[in-house]
């Protein structure tokens, strides 16, 4: 896979916005249908993302295309319908973080395309995992406690998420049920990993110039 130059950064780019826009519209009266959208501009940039051609676009749209319906005839909703439509988009986002790290992890030098493909890899396993999270709530509600005592909200999880990916763990919101307490322990270790292995990764792969006329 070769990852155009344009279409990492708008990934990127989508990612954050949706990180540090989500908190604005908890209170908002179309918070809900806001938060699918910003959702939908991760999904859409992704797709193009990891789209080489017209065959991996078709590809692509075809694991992506259920699960943006179904967050909208869903949205704010609870039931198998959720269920399903959280599983979808969790199922597109393991696919596009597989290809776009296997294009980080692919031998060649280190380039400005190869660290903001990197960025987008670490940005979408806090997000798989918020979707994870979400997925084992819905399965069994009260997984995972939070500051107010009501059930965990998606904006609970994707924070939980992200305190966990970094292991800052500051407790406020914490897993319940041992299902729940196993995978805060893998994204723990996940996060760990994937940062050794890319550091390790990067190192290897890079390659100073030689200096031509001794030392400057």
């Amino acid at each position: 896979m070769k990852l155009p130059p344009t279409r990492g950064p708008a990934l990127l780019v989508c990612l954050f916005g949706l990180l540090i826009l989500y908190p604005h519209f908890e209170e908002v009266r179309a918070g809900r249908a806001i938060l699918t959208l910003l959702m939908l501009s991760v999904l859409l940039s992704a797709l193009y993302a990891v789209s080489e051609d017209r065959r991996s676009l078709f590809r692509a749209a075809l694991l992506a295309a259920p699960g943006v319906v179904l967050s909208f005839i869903y949205q704010g909703g609870a039931g198998g319908g959720v269920i399903v439509a959280i599983a979808l988009q969790l199922g597109f986002l393991v696919y596009v973080v597989t290809r776009i790290l296997g294009f980080v992890l692919r031998s060649g030098s280190v380039t400005g395309e190869k660290l903001c493909a990197a960025l987008c890899v670490y940005l979408l396993l806090g997000i798989c995992w918020s979707l994870l999270y979400s997925l084992q709530e819905n399965l069994r509600p009260g997984s995972f406690s939070t500051p107010d005592g009501g059930p965990a909200e998606w904006r609970d999880l994707i924070y939980f998420s992200f305190v966990s990916l970094t292991t800052l763990g500051y407790g406020d919101v914490t897993p319940v049920t041992s299902h729940a307490r196993s995978f805060a322990m893998l994204e723990a270790t996940t996060g760990s990993f994937y940062l050794a292995v890319l550091v390790a990764r990067l190192v290897s792969a890079y390659r100073p110039r030689r200096a031509s006329g001794g030392i400057s």
